[in-house]
């Protein structure tokens, strides 16, 4: 059964059993400070697609704001992951519990990650510079997980709706 989720004002479509709201998890609040994505879907068995949702991103001449919205993000898919594999590895056995069947029963060490960041009101010119950017700042992590910079892209609402991300 097709389910909506509501998320910075957009509406994000997936199957019963495939999406886990992380960001939502009692375990999340209350590890006090630790930023963590909005949903984890489940594709397949051996695939895993994080995506965090944004209204807007600063403008990238404004260094301040935007190296300190590129630091929250990096946190965020991060974090998620690490959560993610600490559940699997029971050294987070409550937040395992709250996974749905479909996430419990992937294959963790052949899973393929894809990371995405959707953000509502985006200037098409803006998303490349931003990937660019961001995916040098997740470059250490994604190639400490095996998981290609390419699997990491920033989407606008548009394109987001290309990818069947929402409706």
């Amino acid at each position: 059964m097709r389910r909506i989720l509501e998320e910075s004002d957009m509406r994000i479509y997936y199957e019963d059993e495939q999406c886990y709201a992380i960001e939502k998890s009692s375990l999340v609040a209350k590890l006090q400070g630790v930023k963590i994505v909005e949903f984890v879907q489940v594709q397949s068995n051996k695939k895993i697609r994080l995506l965090e949702a944004k209204t807007t991103a600063p403008n990238p001449t404004n260094d301040c704001d935007y190296n300190n919205y590129l630091k929250e993000i990096r946190e965020k898919f991060q974090n998620s992951i690490s959560l993610l594999n600490a559940a699997k590895l029971h050294r987070r056995p409550t937040l395992f519990q709250e996974f749905p069947e479909t996430l419990k029963n992937v294959d963790f060490r052949n899973a393929s990650y894809f990371l995405f960041l959707v953000i509502k009101k985006q200037r098409l010119d803006w998303l490349p510079p931003l990937t660019d950017d961001l995916r040098r700042q997740l470059h250490p992590f994604l190639k400490c997980w095996n998981i290609p910079d390419d699997n990491f892209v920033v989407l606008n609402e548009e394109l987001a709706r290309d990818f069947n991300i929402v409706e």
